[in-house]
């Protein structure tokens, strides 16, 4: 049995919950007119077409077609069922849902996660109260060495994880939490005998937190120079690695703000460039940057800069993320450091100030990784064929305005001429084309998705005048019912769907007073009509050089003319098939006076839609 919450309740979140809010936590929005644009998580775009109205609840992409409500965005970004994310938000702004009947499936879900987060929350605190322990003296030097501000570790929530092998586990254990769950999130481990200890000890604590801000997995960096020096919190229901930010929470609006993002590696670069002021820095937890960590950025800015360890491994994980970012078609820049030296290094020795300098002359990753291999390939001819032929899948993806650019720089620092080496780009780029094509569907050319793409419903075609009298409704409700109900307009609609769309509005509207956008396209089933429905919910009303008062005489006058219309042909057919099989004449005569009639009426409608456009 499937259940059903109530339509009231489902209000009473959307109303206590900001749709702006909640998408702003994933997507970079900005102000234009009554509504927020931004850059669609569902697909890649340039320029932004996906937007929210928050007075109407609903959001729209015009450019893949996607919308609806904050249930709907939420479900589809988290890859989540209805019933969890709405448990989640009803939990959130205080709405009592009511008890049901789920399934154990839908339990155990609801209830894991639930308690996953729970648990991350206790060992968060934990851990805090740990770094603030009389005991904890060697991580509080050791914090102290790294010249954090209090107030940069609290924002952070920066703990310890104390020296021993059962203090996590004695407190979960002693306050009765799942032992189960808590070795699923990670945060204890079974022995060989089979009893628990601590997966985090004598570490420095990082809480890795998903936008929202809640916890949901932990880095750990050692004391006392044992290995591993850093180590994660394994994958889990809440925490997949490729899809998480160190500090994402954070950051997000200074992204937005800045239209910059600023990438280092590690979890106290992060901490070192924000207690300088410089807000908009992420890292990644553990992991080289992936499709799913650039789709989560391209959300809020497709501005990316990458500052890497100064070392030959931090040049070359660089180097690895720059075929990725191309083909998410992103042009990052890079920041190169001296060698042997991080971002929190720099950040000690210059200050915010320099720093910022330094993201300001960042160059193009592209360039840095071209002038990379041109340094080693100065000694022979053969030396420089080798850069070359590594270099040829990047040179392969270059745009056809970077291609002129490209062929100069890299004749300059190859020591080639210009014809040569812009001869030598496209015969790279022919040599791709023709790979793709002999492998086709190959991950590296067609990428992999952060979900399971959303699919386009149906275009829907809908009588122009109908749909026109529904645009009104859901924009200016309290205008056009009461017109749309003097008129009994439902009795002359021909569309079934629009028809009950125009049905329930007036029926919310004898109860409420007015109508729920939100609501009354949430009820409709046809994919298709509801996207249209939310399409002209978030769309502005475009009524020419007409006044609202003969737009809405024209769109009444003209849903009545059309079902007109449909009925005279209806009726000519009926009665040319009575004539040729020599029917009844009173029948035949019945029939004529109901053409008649109805030729008098549309005669009538059609001077009135004459009249109004005076």
């Amino acid at each position: 049995m499937q259940y059903r919450i109530p339509r009231e309740l489902l209000h009473e979140i959307r109303t206590r919950t900001s749709l702006v809010e909640v998408i702003g936590r994933y997507v970079s929005l900005q102000k234009r007119g009554r509504s927020y644009l931004g850059l669609c998580p569902f697909h890649g775009e340039k320029s932004p077409s996906f937007h929210v109205d928050e007075s109407k609840q609903m959001f729209y992409c015009f450019g893949c077609q996607t919308g609806g409500d904050i249930f709907k965005f939420l479900t589809l970004i988290e890859n989540e069922s209805f019933a969890v994310v709405v448990k989640e938000l009803a939990d959130k702004c205080g709405v009592q849902l009511p008890e049901r009947e789920i399934t154990p499936e839908e339990k155990r879900v609801l209830d894991e996660r639930e308690v996953l987060y729970q648990l991350y929350e206790v060992a968060a605190s934990f851990y805090e109260r740990g770094l603030m322990s009389s005991t904890a003296t060697r991580a509080q030097e050791y914090v102290r060495g790294r010249q954090l501000p209090p107030e940069t570790i609290q924002a952070f929530r920066l703990g310890y994880a104390p020296e021993g092998w059962h203090n996590l586990f004695d407190h979960l254990n002693r306050h009765r939490h799942p032992l189960r769950l808590a070795e699923k999130a990670g945060l204890i481990t079974p022995g060989q005998s089979g009893a628990y200890y601590d997966r985090f000890r004598d570490r420095i604590i990082f809480p890795i937190r998903n936008v929202s801000g809640k916890v949901i997995a932990f880095g750990g960096r050692v004391l006392d120079g044992g290995e591993p020096k850093y180590l994660n919190s394994p994958e889990n229901p809440l925490f997949n690695k490729s899809q998480a930010l160190y500090g994402i929470d954070l950051a997000r609006r200074a992204i937005g703000q800045e239209d910059c993002v600023v990438v280092v590696e590690g979890y106290f670069d992060t901490l070192a460039l924000a207690a300088a002021g410089i807000h908009n820095v992420v890292a990644s937890c553990g992991t080289s940057l992936t499709r799913g960590h650039l789709a989560i950025l391209k959300r809020y800015t497709r501005k990316v800069v990458l500052v890497y360890d100064g070392d030959k491994a931090g040049q070359s994980a660089a180097e690895r993320s720059l075929p990725l970012f191309l083909e998410e078609e992103l042009w990052p820049l890079f920041i190169p450091l001296p060698h042997g030296k991080d971002p929190d290094d720099v950040i000690k020795a210059e200050g915010g100030d320099g720093f910022r300098q330094r993201i300001q002359r960042a160059i193009p990753l592209f360039d840095h990784v071209v002038m990379r291999h041109a340094r080693g390939a100065q000694v022979s001819a053969q030396e420089r064929e080798v850069a070359l032929e590594t270099l040829a899948p990047l040179f392969a993806r270059l745009s056809p305005e970077k291609l002129d650019f490209y062929a100069s720089f890299i004749a300059q620092h190859f020591g080639m001429g210009d014809h040569v080496s812009r001869d030598y780009l496209r015969r790279a780029q022919q040599t791709a084309q023709t790979q793709r094509l002999e492998r086709p569907g190959t991950a590296s050319e067609v990428g992999t998705s952060l979900r399971p793409p959303v699919r386009r419903p149906s275009v829907i075609l809908l009588p122009a005048h109908e749909e026109l009298l529904v645009h009104w409704m859901l924009q200016s409700p309290e205008e056009i019912v009461p017109s749309a109900r003097d008129a009994a307009i439902l009795d002359w609609m021909t569309h079934e769907g629009l028809k009950r769309v125009v049905g329930e509005a007036l029926e919310m509207f004898a109860a409420q007073g007015t109508v729920d956008a939100a609501l009354l396209i949430g009820r409709v089933t046809d994919p298709s009509l509801q996207t249209r429905l939310t399409e002209l919910c978030v769309r502005g009303l475009e009524l020419g050089d007409r006044s609202r008062d003969q737009a809405l005489v024209q769109a009444l006058l003209g849903i009545k003319e059309k079902n007109i219309n449909h009925l005279l042909r209806h009726l000519q057919g009926e009665i040319a098939r009575l004539e040729r099989e020599g029917g009844d004449p009173k029948t035949l005569a019945q029939l004529g006076m109901q053409k008649v009639e109805l030729h008098r009426e549309q005669v009538q409608i059609q001077r009135r839609r004459s009249g109004s456009l005076v």
